[in-house]
């Protein structure tokens, strides 16, 4: 109990290591996790959780070492399902009943942020653009696509036809 408190705390010679490391990582992005224990969330991170996934049987959990096994887990669903079309536009507006903030959907130029964002607009929720650009523009091909399809699918307040954030984060 002690020593859960003190990893909590940040006290920890270990939480001290785990968050030199992770500064150490940043360039790469890589966030280490400081054990392989469940990840406690304060929010469901599938639908009332009913798909998880992790490492050895523990749900939300981060890879520790190589010997680790990736685990996924899923329940029954609770109603008989729809067409693809229909699952994506509830799942939709599920998302945007499950919150106040404003939603954002990352388009990448391909279809499958393309499909996110056709389940949104096709939903009538709300939603905002976001399209990042690669260092030394490696994905500008793509980037061109997301701006396409924002040009010829904008919503009557335009805020899915404009990117929230600029194409420029370098």
């Amino acid at each position: 109990m002690e020593r859960a408190r003190k990893l909590e705390t940040g006290n920890s010679k270990t939480s001290k290591l785990n968050r030199l490391k992770a500064v150490k990582n940043k360039r790469r992005k890589v966030a280490l996790a400081p054990s392989s224990k469940a990840v406690s969330a304060p929010f469901e991170m599938t639908l009332r959780n009913h798909f998880q996934f992790g490492y050895d049987g523990a749900p939300f959990t981060f890879r520790n070492n190589s010997k680790q096994q990736w685990w996924v887990n899923y329940s029954k669903g609770r109603r008989p399902h729809l067409d693809f079309r229909t699952e994506c536009v509830l799942a939709a507006r599920e998302i945007s009943n499950s919150t106040n903030r404003e939603i954002y959907v990352c388009l990448s130029g391909g279809i499958d942020s393309q499909v996110v964002a056709d389940a949104f607009r096709f939903s009538g929720v709300h939603f905002r653009v976001a399209i990042l650009r690669f260092k030394n523009d490696l994905n500008l091909h793509d980037i061109a696509w997301a701006i396409i399809y924002c040009e010829t699918q904008q919503t009557q307040d335009r805020r899915a036809g404009e990117p929230a954030v600029p194409a420029g984060g370098r």
